[in-house]
């Protein structure tokens, strides 16, 4: 069993991951309960027991601050204490006894997708899961080069548009479908619609951004965090997980006009 720390969220592979890069939901289910952490790009979390039958508990969100290689729930500005947690989950599950450290300490694994905390002598394994689509027009700007941008629009008939600039130059706009996937948890992949596949389109993606680091399977997926705000997406660029951010609810016309579909400028 690992050494607790009084602390809600730290990284069992130190900070190799920053907290964008694990965002989302993560649950653990038994017959008897549902755990849930929700975890956002923002620097906290929001904690959820629910038994079957009876309304959940949820508390948060709290705000976690870095410390030593690890975030620690910040209870203290929120007059707040685990102890909260504990007496509100003895009223949904009656008979249950805490050991140091249960629900202080959360691991997180090196992919994001999955974090282990410490519950009743157990250990247990919280798992994301996805969410369906939404529509509306995600970005992510580089912030060491604002002149770098990644914009998707994904549309409600299942069709996404696909963009990259870097300075003057862009890629075409590519339009793809996104095909659902429910393993290992729902996310969806761009398929063809019979222009460039996802492959010619990161040879584009060379070509406008050489000092890019671009790496097979980049852009070949999207995975919707979010199912409440439904305002933030991961995809796969340079092999790390990208974040864009919704910047419009309302998307452009199928086909705009102010798009090129000719060649990438480059």
């Amino acid at each position: 069993m690992m050494d607790l720390m009084p602390v809600l969220l730290i990284l069992a592979q130190g900070l190799t991951l920053v907290s964008s890069q694990f965002a989302g939901r993560f649950v653990y289910s038994s017959e008897a309960y549902l755990m849930y952490l929700d975890v956002f790009t923002g620097y906290s979390v929001i904690f959820t027991f629910e038994v079957p039958g009876q309304p959940p508990f949820t508390d948060g969100p709290y705000k976690l601050r870095a410390a030593d290689g690890s975030f620690t729930i910040d209870f203290e500005s929120a007059n707040g204490n685990v102890s909260f947690w504990y007496q509100n989950i003895d009223a949904l599950y009656l008979g249950q006894s805490y050991q140091p450290g249960d629900l202080t300490d959360v691991a997180v694994d090196i992919n994001g997708d999955a974090l282990s905390v410490n519950f009743q002598s157990e250990v247990l394994e919280l798992n994301r899961i996805g969410f369906d689509r939404y529509p509306g027009v995600f970005e992510a700007v580089n912030l060491d080069s604002p002149a770098y941008n990644v914009t998707l629009e994904v549309f409600d008939n299942g069709r996404a548009f696909l963009q990259i600039r870097c300075d003057d130059r862009r890629t075409s706009l590519e339009i793809y479908n996104l095909q659902e996937q429910d393993e290992p948890y729902v996310h969806y992949t761009l398929q063809w619609t019979g222009r460039a596949t996802i492959e010619q389109f990161l040879d584009q993606v060379r070509q406008v951004c050489p000092s890019r680091d671009v790496e097979p399977g980049d852009l070949s997926q999207a995975l919707f965090i979010n199912g409440d705000t439904q305002d933030e997406i991961y995809v796969p660029l340079g092999g790390e997980r990208l974040l864009l951010e919704r910047v419009s609810r309302a998307y452009t016309p199928l086909l705009p006009l102010w798009y090129d579909y000719r060649e990438p400028v480059v």
